[in-house]
């Protein structure tokens, strides 16, 4: 037994002296009791050499191959203990190769289910726009199916956009349903008031029907709300006007004939009787315009009775300026300059080119009449604002050249079937140019002359006025191309 140690012991001196030696020598194989004594007996040189032990990481490593180096024979503890500890690393590596495994796994289970995961959001994405777009697809058809030009529809399109609620609100509908609540709204008004306005409609038929006891003034009201009915009633169809025209004739006629009749109750002569005339100059205008208005609608059932009650009118009226207008009156009343102070800045022309006139400090008016290329006559007038009936006038009138027109009552609008009076410088009748010829102009109730103190002048006195001819207006000259004249005074005593 104590052998082998001394051997063991002795062998890395016995290495250390050959390597010290340099000379080599056959390293000892470590005893054996297995070995056969033949193995033992062959020689040292025919031994081969041992090879190069794998290297073992970590702890065995270290153990082992110390010994190897140190040229230790490993015991057989040693070697327990190495595949001890070799084992350990793979139990070691089998773990950490199971956990990488089982890792793996998890993370390809996971990313499988992100993607899964993805893929099924993905789609309830596209599904979920798919139906929202398909939702207000379906709600601005719905939209259009509503008829809101009729009542139930309207009301029936209110309480569908009502029940959208918050789906309103979309971008990709709220235009629309604005749009269509305007509309709506606009609708159902239009409805309350074309129900409003038929209420109105049948009340006034109801009124009308009683027109023969009302007042001249609850007559005038209807016709105001006739007018008014008339005005608004334009799209509630046909039916609507004809029922107002049908109203028109008979609140008309009714109204003409009260003023007419509450007239007669007035004074006619004496203290009371310049105010009778003034009303009959309101009733006048009144019943005038609605006799031009049954005239220019071709509406002879209301115009054939109107002419009746103008006649009577008018002819009632020229009585009681008789007894009004007489000399000693007209020479009472004050005289008013046309060519000075405020009236002077009330003549009115036309625009007609190279068409003038001028009033110089002396009072004088100097007419000149258009350029050649004027396509018509020149207008100016005087008492447009005032509106003259009842009044006489006196000028001195002096032509230079040409001729011209003087209309009494002359309207704003137009001379047609205006009174005229020509002066002219050429043919029967002439003036001579140059000369001033003081004239005087006469107009009350349904009569008119021009006269003149000068034997030149041929005077026409007691010119009728028909009575559907303008019974209030101005004064008014039209001037031709080529005509001058001037006017050196021109005064008036308004009547009416």
């Amino acid at each position: 037994a104590a052998a082998p140690v001394a051997a063991k012991a002795a062998a890395p001196a016995s290495a250390r002296s050959a390597s010290a030696n340099s000379a080599p020598a056959a390293r000892p194989a470590p005893a054996s009791s297995s070995r056969s004594a033949s193995s033992a007996s062959k020689p040292a040189a025919s031994v081969p050499r041992p090879s190069v032990p794998t290297p073992i990481a970590g702890a065995a490593r270290s153990k082992v191959e110390t010994q190897r180096l140190a040229g230790k024979k490993a015991t057989s503890q040693d070697l327990d203990e190495v595949r001890r500890e070799a084992r350990a690393l793979k139990e070691k590596d089998n773990r950490v190769l199971m956990i990488g495994w089982v890792a793996g796994l998890v993370i390809l289970g996971i990313a499988g289910g992100v993607m899964m995961y993805s893929k099924a959001t993905q789609k309830h994405r596209v599904d979920t726009i798919a139906a929202y777009d398909k939702e207000n697809e379906d709600i601005l058809a719905k939209i259009k199916t509503f008829d809101a030009t009729k009542e139930d529809g309207a009301k029936a399109l209110k309480a569908y956009l009502e029940s959208l609620g918050s789906k309103s609100k979309r971008d990709e509908l709220k235009e629309e349903v604005n749009t269509a609540n305007i509309r709506v709204a606009r609708s159902l008004e239009g409805f309350i008031k074309q129900r409003e306005f038929m209420t109105r409609l049948d009340k006034l038929e109801s009124d009308v029907k009683n027109a023969g006891s009302l007042s001249s003034e609850q007559l005038q009201t209807l016709r105001v709300d006739r007018d008014t009915l008339e005005s608004e009633g334009g799209g509630y169809g046909g039916d609507v006007l004809a029922r107002l025209g049908s109203m028109r004739g008979t609140l008309d006629l009714s109204y003409a004939r009260k003023l007419h009749t509450e007239l007669s109750a007035l004074p006619t002569a004496g203290a009371g009787a310049k105010a009778t005339l003034t009303r009959y100059a309101q009733v006048e205008d009144i019943i005038s315009a609605m006799w031009m208005k049954a005239a220019k609608d071709s509406n002879k059932a209301l115009k054939e009775p109107l002419d009746a009650v103008m006649q009577a009118m008018v002819k009632e009226a020229d009585e009681i300026c008789s007894n009004v207008f007489t000399p000693e009156y007209i020479e009472s009343q004050p005289w008013t300059d046309l060519l000075r102070g405020e009236q002077a800045t009330r003549w009115v022309k036309s625009p007609a080119p190279g068409f003038s006139y001028d009033i110089n400090s002396r009072g004088e008016l100097r007419i000149i009449g258009p350029d050649p290329e004027s396509k018509g006559d020149g207008v100016i007038s005087i008492g447009d604002k005032d509106k003259w009936r009842d009044f006489v006038a006196e000028l001195d009138l002096e032509i230079t050249r040409g001729k011209f027109d003087m209309y009494v009552r002359a309207p704003v609008s137009s001379l047609v079937n205006v009174p005229v009076y020509g002066f002219t410088t050429e043919g029967e009748d002439a003036l001579a140019r140059g000369t001033a010829y003081p004239l005087r102009v006469k107009v009350i109730a349904s009569s008119w002359e021009v006269s003149s103190d000068s034997s030149e002048f041929s005077s026409s006195e007691d010119m009728p006025l028909i009575w559907w001819k303008p019974r209030v207006g101005a004064i008014a000259f039209s001037v031709p191309i080529g005509t001058e004249f001037s006017i050196k005074k021109f005064r008036i005593k308004v009547l009416r």
